[in-house]
């Protein structure tokens, strides 16, 4: 089941990373809004679970940073005869920072809009194992001191039908 988890990850982190994921659609938003958005890179999306203060203390952390992890998994049994039918649940959890926290909430916006957009573009099947219908769930965090003096996050809490 766990093999689940790491795939469900995996995909998404692939997305996100992909020539027509968030840095195109990053593009596309800064043009629209006229302001500079930082691309993503490969250091900056990580799949660990790991609170912001514990990663800006223990890690090298870039800003803006995105973790996707698994959060949970629901065995439902809705095939039977299945070690696994239900739901699994990846998180993508994005975390910007600025000396000031005017503006932090509309940027965090548009990353969370760039991530909304790449998720649309995948409805579908991932693997022989996991499909995306579509749902997933935004969850803003308050404005904490971390990164460079101040750091808002979101989660987006996408829902995936699995079997195995």
């Amino acid at each position: 089941m766990a093999n689940l988890c790491q795939s469900a990850v995996g995909k998404l982190r692939e997305f996100l990373l992909a020539a027509d994921g968030v840095n195109s659609k990053l593009a596309d938003i800064s043009a629209r809004d006229l302001v500079h958005l930082p691309s993503l890179t490969q250091e900056n999306v990580r799949t660990q679970r790991i609170a912001a203060k514990l990663a800006d203390e223990n890690a090298p952390t870039t800003y803006p940073g995105v973790y996707v992890f698994c959060d949970r998994m629901d065995n439902e049994m809705a095939a039977k005869f299945r070690r696994f039918s239900g739901r699994v649940f990846a998180v993508v959890d994005i975390r910007v920072t600025n000396e000031r926290f005017g503006g932090l909430g509309e940027e965090l916006n548009r990353y969370v809009e760039a991530v909304r957009s790449v998720l649309a573009d995948r409805q579908g099947k991932w693997t022989d194992e996991i499909t995306f219908g579509g749902g997933f769930r935004v969850k803003y965090r308050e404005i904490e001191l971390g990164g460079r003096n101040f750091i808002q996050s979101a989660q987006i809490e996408v829902e995936l039908e699995a079997h195995e």
